[in-house]
């Protein structure tokens, strides 16, 4: 009887070992295909959704966001680079060469150019005569809504979701993602409304 029990017990015991052995091998092999699909998804959240252009984000990052280009159509990108002079009442004028280098990467990668971004959608309601910020378009206050929403009236001041990366953690790599959102966000409200 005692011989019979060491069986019973051994024979558990590798049973045990190689279930936990398979489990394993599973695993590793199951998260290894996520990490494979993971790494060359152009949808994952580690990797940038445009091009980046270091003038650009030399010259028109140093006082704000360099803004990605797929969030404005074409055309009021060129009224924004043709107006820097009055650049929403600052004087934001820089050398020719380096404007043009700019307005060209901003056209190449304008909202029409890239329609698979997280925002492409906005392109169906963009107007004829679209505003030359992008928290006034269409696409832009639809998609924040519930934003708007939780945040009150004071959030429709202009301005209020200008700094993109308050609220999205790599607005600067064009990831807008609800799921990478920064989590609270009473220190914008706050900024706006004067509370404390």
């Amino acid at each position: 009887m005692i011989k019979l029990r060491k069986i019973s017990f051994a024979k558990t015991y590798i049973a045990q070992k190689y279930l936990i052995c398979a489990a394993l091998c599973f695993s590793l092999s199951t998260a290894g295909q996520a990490i494979g699909e993971s790494a060359t998804n152009p949808g994952d959240d580690l990797t940038p959704r445009f091009e980046k252009d270091s003038l650009y984000i030399e010259e028109c990052g140093t006082c704000h966001l360099a803004y990605p280009p797929m969030l404005l159509p074409a055309k009021i990108w060129k009224n924004l680079v043709d107006g820097l002079d009055n650049h929403f009442g600052d004087d934001a004028t820089i050398e020719r060469s380096t404007l043009d280098h700019i307005d060209k990467y901003l056209q190449t990668h304008a909202l029409e150019t890239e329609t698979q971004s997280k925002v492409g959608h906005w392109l169906k309601t963009i107007a004829e005569q679209p505003p030359n910020r992008i928290t006034e378009l269409t696409g832009f206050v639809e998609d924040h809504a519930d934003a708007y929403r939780r945040m009150g009236e004071s959030s429709r001041k202009t301005g209020f979701f200008s700094p993109c990366a308050d609220c999205h953690k790599e607005a600067g790599d064009g990831i807008f993602d609800k799921e990478r959102l920064f989590r609270g966000v009473r220190h914008i409200f706050n900024r706006y409304s004067g509370g404390k």
